[in-house]
């Protein structure tokens, strides 16, 4: 068939089997989030053309109709990749922390005391923990958000006793237990 341009399409006049043939090229070039997001603001334009009444509809269609016809080609069917990871039971904690160094227990006390993301531990800096409140100021977490989030007292400490600044970089580097 023809190639579809989503920036020239007639929204006004969209039938059954063009609405179709886009949706499915939408699907074969783009990742699942993108279709999604797609089919989102397509739905929307498609509502906005069912309450102005601008369809131009075919014989007998009442506009009802034609719309939740369109709006069907674009619900999302795409399945989303499988989550990765999981999860750790407490017992799984508690393991880890046995076998850690002390590099790896301030990591894994941050981690998952903070309940971090891994590109969050990365980008840690000194500064961006109160070790007085717990509080953990994460910049440029997911999505390129700031957000905060707290270390209960059990992780604080952890970190407050192997966590120093170089004084550099402000880069975190650990001490190590014996060098106290």
């Amino acid at each position: 068939g023809a190639e579809i341009d989503p920036g020239q399409v007639p929204w006004h006049r969209l039938t059954i089997t063009v609405a179709d043939a886009l949706a499915a090229k939408i699907r074969e070039n783009y990742s699942p989030s993108s279709v999604n997001k797609m089919f989102a603001a397509i739905r929307g334009t498609l509502q906005v053309c069912m309450l102005e009444r601008w369809f131009v509809l075919p014989e007998g269609v009442a506009f009802r109709d034609h719309y939740d016809a369109l709006v069907r080609s674009f619900k999302s069917r795409v399945v989303r990749g499988k989550r990765h990871g999981r999860l750790l039971s407490d017992a799984e904690i508690r393991k880890l922390f046995e076998v850690a160094n002390t590099t790896e227990a301030c990591i894994l006390a941050r981690g998952i005391g903070a309940g971090l993301r891994r590109a969050e531990i990365a980008k840690l800096r000194p500064r961006d923990i109160d070790q007085a409140t717990g509080r953990v100021a994460i910049h440029q977490g997911k999505g390129e958000k700031d957000r905060a989030t707290f270390l209960p007292a059990s992780p604080l400490k952890v970190v407050a006793h192997y966590l120093k600044s170089d004084g550099t970089t402000g880069r975190m580097r650990f001490a190590d237990k014996n060098a106290e």
